[in-house]
C-alpha cells in the first residue's frame, strides 16, 4: 500500500506527522471506538507519493538513534525553591529553556500546552510565553500542524527547542528529513498517553457535579511542600464559580486511571521508544529512586533526571551547574529505577472492560471505580482460563 496503514492499532502512536506530511492534505486524524486518533486516508485523492510512510516513527524506528557511548546521567535540583514548587520535578526544563532563549533573540520554543482544557503542541517566540510548556499534562498532545510550523521556523533561520514524547521527537526528525543545526530536541520519559476525549469527558462530569465551568487544570501540584513527603500524584481543577478541587490519586478517578495504565493508547504497551537509547538531544524526567544513592535528595520533593544523548545536548550541563545542584549518577541506575527507560507500561487488567463500559454509556468516573475493584483470586483464575482458549 503506498499510504500509511496499520494491520494492528499497536503500530500507530498517533503523532499525526503523516497528516502534516501529505502534500495534498488527504489524511485526516479521526477517532476510533476507544476515542484515539488514527490517520484516515482519502484514497481518491492520494497521489501515491509515500511521504506519509516516510515520516512514521514506528515504521522507521532506529534503536541506535542518538547513542552516545557513556553511562552518564544527572540528578538536578534548582537553587530556586519557587521554581521547584512550580515545576513537576527539579526545574531542569525551565533552566534549559532559559539557556536556550539566552543564546539568540531569534528563537522558537515548541511543546505541549493547555489550550483551554485541550492539550496541543504549539510554538511561542518568547521565554515568558514558554511557561505554558512546564509541568506534566497527562493527555496525548494533538500534534497536527506542529511539524510544519517547526520546519517553517527552521527554514526561516530560527533556533528551535522542541520538547515532546520520544515518538513525537522521532516523528519530527523524520518529517524534517535532514539535520538542522538550529534544532535542539528534548524527549520526556513517557509512561503512556490517555486521549483527549476521556479527559474532556471526565472534566464534563466534574462540571456537572460542581455546577460550574472549568477554567484551568493543573497536574503535579506540590502541596504540603514543607512536609517530608509531598504527594506528586495530584490534580487541581479551578471552576468559574470560585470552587477549586485539590485532588490526589485516592480522590481523583482520572489520576487512578493514568497511574494504573487503565486507558493508555494501544501502542503504549508496545512502545518501541521505551528504550535506553533515546530520540532527543536531551532526555528529561523525574529521578525516582535517587534517594537510594543520595540521601540528601527526595524524588517526591522534585528531582529532575537529565540524560544528555548528544554533544549538542551536553552543552546545557554547564547551565544546570550554574542554576542548581547537579549530581552525577550512572545511567544504568537511572534506567533501573525509572522503568519506562527500559520497557513500556503494561496495560491494566481491566483496560478492555473500561472502554466497553464507556461504550455502554457509563461515565468515566463510574467506569474507573468499577475497574479499580480488587483483583481477587477467582478473577485471576477466570482470566487464566480464558487465555487458554484464546
Amino acid at each position: 500500500m503506498p499510504f500509511v496503514s496499520f494491520k494492528d492499532k499497536k503500530e500507530c502512536c498517533g503523532c499525526s506527522a503523516c497528516a502534516d506530511a501529505c502534500p495534498v492534505s488527504c489524511i485526516e486524524m479521526v477517532e476510533d471506538s476507544e476515542f484515539f486518533l488514527y490517520p484516515k486516508v482519502d484514497e481518491s485523492r492520494c497521489i501515491n507519493c509515500e511521504k506519509c510512510l516516510s515520516v512514521c516513527p514506528v515504521k522507521h524506528f532506529d534503536k541506535t538513534e542518538n547513542a552516545i557511548n557513556d553511562d552518564d546521567a544527572y540528578a538536578f535540583v534548582s537553587n530556586d525553591t519557587d521554581l521547584i514548587k512550580s515545576s513537576s520535578s527539579g526545574g531542569a526544563f525551565s533552566v534549559i529553556m532559559d539557556a536556550f532563549a539566552g543564546k539568540s533573540d531569534n528563537f522558537t520554543i515548541a511543546g505541549a500546552a493547555f489550550s483551554g482544557t485541550d492539550v496541543v503542541h504549539m510554538c511561542v517566540n518568547n521565554r515568558e510565553e514558554a511557561e505554558i510548556f512546564k509541568k506534566s499534562k497527562y493527555v496525548q498532545s494533538f500534534g497536527k500542524t506542529i511539524y510544519k510550523k517547526v520546519k517553517n521556523e527552521l527554514e526561516n533561520g530560527k533556533q528551535v527547542l522542541f520538547s515532546g514524547t520520544p515518538c513525537m521527537v522521532a516523528a519530527l526528525k523524520n518529517y524534517l528529513g535532514k539535520t538542522y543545526d538550529g534544532l535542539t530536541t528534548v524527549d520526556i520519559v513517557c509512561h503512556g498517553v490517555p486521549n483527549q476525549h476521556i479527559f474532556s469527558e471526565y472534566l464534563n462530569e466534574l462540571e456537572k457535579i460542581n455546577r460550574s465551568k472549568i477554567y484551568s487544570v493543573s497536574f503535579r501540584v506540590k502541596r504540603n511542600f514543607d512536609t517530608e513527603f509531598p504527594n506528586p500524584r495530584t490534580m487541581d481543577v479551578c471552576f468559574e464559580n470560585g470552587n477549586k478541587l485539590n485532588m490526589d490519586i485516592e480522590q481523583c478517578e482520572y489520576l487512578y486511571g493514568f497511574h494504573h495504565s487503565l486507558y493508555f493508547r494501544p501502542s503504549c504497551s508496545h512502545c518501541k521508544f521505551s528504550y535506553p537509547k533515546r530520540q532527543g538531544d536531551i532526555t528529561l524526567g523525574d529521578y525516582w529512586g535517587i534517594e537510594k544513592i543520595n540521601k540528601e535528595l527526595q524524588s517526591k520533593k522534585g528531582v529532575s533526571l537529565v540524560r544528555f544523548n548528544t554533544d549538542k545536548g551536553r552543552e546545557y550541563l554547564e547551565f544546570l551547574k550554574k542554576s542548581g545542584n547537579v549530581y552525577y549518577t550512572s545511567y544504568s541506575f537511572a534506567c533501573d529505577e525509572n522503568y519506562q527507560l527500559r520497557k513500556p507500561s503494561q496495560d491494566h487488567r481491566n483496560r478492555e472492560k473500561f472502554f466497553k463500559l464507556l461504550r455502554k454509556g457509563y461515565s468515566v468516573i463510574d467506569a474507573v471505580n468499577i475497574c479499580k475493584k480488587p483483583d481477587t483470586l477467582p478473577r485471576r483464575i477466570i482470566r487464566k482460563v480464558k487465555k487458554l482458549f484464546m
